[in-house]
Parts: C-alpha cells; sequence; structure tokens
C-alpha cells in the first residue's frame, strides 16, 4: 500500500429514535436513524511513525507509540485505534472535514468513528464488510457496552434502522422523515444512565421493569408505524416514550421544558429524549419553528431530515 495514497470515507450522523436502554435490559430492539449531516475522513498514510489529527475543532500531534496519550481526540480515538491494532502499521494524516459546526449533540462523534474505522480498515487491505462490523461492535463495547450500537449501525448503513440484541436481527426502513433535534449544551452518558437505571432496579425491580417493557412494546408498535411509513403514530409513540423516559430518570428541568414547547407546537406529532438523556438533545417530528429560550446557554436547534435507503 502507498504511503502517500489518500482513504476517503464519508459517514452520515445518527440519532436514536426508541428502545434507549429498554433494548439493553429486555434484550430486544432499539431504532436509530442516519441524518443529513455527515463528517468525512481524508485519510494519508505516510512514511514514518506519526499520526496527525485536523479537524474543525483542533488538531493534535501524535505517534504510533503514544496515541494512548491523546487529550483532544481521546473519547474516540482511543476505543477505536485499541480495537485495531492490526491497521496501525503506519503513520497517518487524518483531516475530519463535516457539515455539522459542533461535534456534539447530535450523533456526529458516531460518524467520525464510522467513517474512520472504514478508512482505517481499507488502508490495511479489508475489505470485508463482516470484518469491519466486528470491529464496530469492539468500539461500541468498549465506549458503552453496546449500548449505543444501534447509532453506529444506522451510520454505518446510512439509513434507520432497527437493531434487535437477541438475535442480531437488523431491519432497514425507506421512511423519511423531518426532525427538530435541540441540544441541551451538556453531553449524557450512556454508563452514568445504566447506573442510574440500575439503582432504580434495585430500589424498585418490578416497577421499573413494567417501564421498561413498555418501552420495548413501544419501540416494537414503531417498528410497525416505520414500515407503513405512519409519521403520525409515530408522532404519538414519542410522546408515549418520553413518559416513561422520566420515569426512568432519563430527563432535566430543562429537557422538559424543550419537550413541552415542542407539544405546544400544532407543527410537531411529537417528541422525546434522543440518546442517553441527562443531557444531549430532545427531538421533535417536524419541521415547524420553534423559540428556544434566551437564559440558557448552549442551546441550539438543527433542522433536520433522516436519510432513506
Amino acid at each position: 500500500m502507498s504511503t502517500s495514497e489518500t482513504f476517503r470515507h464519508r459517514a452520515y450522523a445518527s440519532m436514536m429514535l426508541f428502545g434507549e436502554y429498554a433494548f439493553h435490559y429486555q434484550k430486544g430492539y432499539a431504532i436509530a436513524c442516519a441524518i443529513d449531516q455527515s463528517v468525512t475522513i481524508n485519510l494519508t498514510l505516510r512514511d514514518d511513525d506519526m499520526i496527525f489529527i485536523d479537524s474543525v475543532f483542533g488538531q493534535e500531534q501524535l505517534s504510533l507509540s503514544n496515541w494512548q496519550e491523546s487529550n483532544k481526540f481521546r473519547s474516540w480515538l482511543v476505543p477505536l485505534f485499541s480495537c485495531c491494532p492490526e491497521y496501525l502499521k503506519h503513520g497517518m494524516t487524518i483531516k475530519v472535514l463535516s457539515t455539522i459546526d459542533s461535534f456534539v449533540g447530535i450523533g456526529s462523534s458516531t460518524a467520525l468513528i464510522v467513517a474512520l474505522l472504514k478508512a482505517l480498515a481499507q488502508s490495511a487491505g479489508v475489505s470485508s464488510e463482516e470484518r469491519i462490523l466486528e470491529k464496530l461492535f469492539l468500539i461500541s463495547q468498549n465506549i458503552s457496552h453496546n449500548l449505543e450500537i444501534a447509532s453506529f449501525l444506522s451510520s454505518f448503513y446510512g439509513c434507520t434502522i432497527a437493531y434487535g440484541l437477541h438475535d442480531g436481527d437488523l431491519v432497514k426502513y425507506r421512511c423519511s422523515m423531518d426532525l427538530v433535534a435541540i441540544y441541551t449544551g451538556s453531553r449524557g452518558s450512556y454508563l452514568l444512565g445504566k447506573e442510574r437505571i440500575d439503582a432504580l432496579m434495585n430500589h424498585k425491580p418490578i416497577e421499573i421493569s413494567k417501564i421498561l417493557q413498555s418501552m420495548q412494546n413501544i419501540t416494537s408498535q414503531a417498528m410497525s408505524a416505520l414500515s407503513r411509513e405512519n409519521l403520525h403514530r409515530l408522532g404519538e409513540l414519542m410522546t408515549e416514550s418520553y413518559i416513561l423516559q422520566k420515569k426512568l430518570a432519563m430527563s432535566s428541568e430543562l429537557m422538559d421544558s424543550l419537550i413541552e414547547l415542542i407539544d405546544s407546537s400544532h407543527e410537531f406529532l411529537g417528541g422525546k429524549i434522543s440518546g442517553p438523556g441527562q443531557g444531549d438533545c430532545v427531538l421533535g417530528l417536524g419541521n415547524g419553528f420553534l423559540l428556544l429560550p434566551q437564559d440558557q446557554d448552549g442551546v441550539r436547534l438543527f433542522h433536520i431530515k433522516t436519510v432513506s435507503i
């Protein structure tokens, strides 16, 4: 492989639609959608052991012997490289391009990992989708014990998907949706969220199990609504899901106010929390105007569309 060759891959950002946590505890399905925002990786191999990363949010210089010490990009670089040591035979220059001006809140880190994984695999002469997917599952396990594997798979395939944790079943959907994503200004954590739910399970096991089962039932109904492209029913299910998310301590005062803003508009069919909760995003199904609160630093609104196959 020429050390001057550049490998270019793009991946769509993705967001969780249904099944957060419930698919893990109930061994059911989770649904995620790819959206019309993307990250592109240009990876050029070098004839030394240096690793140069150039992105919209900074630059960093590392090497094949010290990439574990990354500061700016540790959250995605370390879990990815840790799972792919056989791909790291040369130094490299990694240029990160993005249609998203902020790398938090609407699934761009997932897209970055997927695009870079594909570029690294190609640079190492690996073209097998099965082998690349094996690496993706390892990375997801490394980051969050596969709590966000549906988002990774949605970004990988570039469409809305449902993934079944129990049997590995994957369903792709053609349904196209207009969404509004409101980033709360702070990041959530699936691992911290799971700790919260584990604590609730220890305190109220029967009640929490029923809530998780209800959430999984909603996910099953959402899969049917997606198959029929029934957006009105999908919006209703988003609202039902949010009510259960609150009972799992996934919401916050700010997130409640944003969902209330979505529900008060006739231009939206429903809204819910997307992702781990206690931060990150809320989603609204629709494409209307929303006046965000003026006293909340970091809150940002994105009008997005899902990508359909």
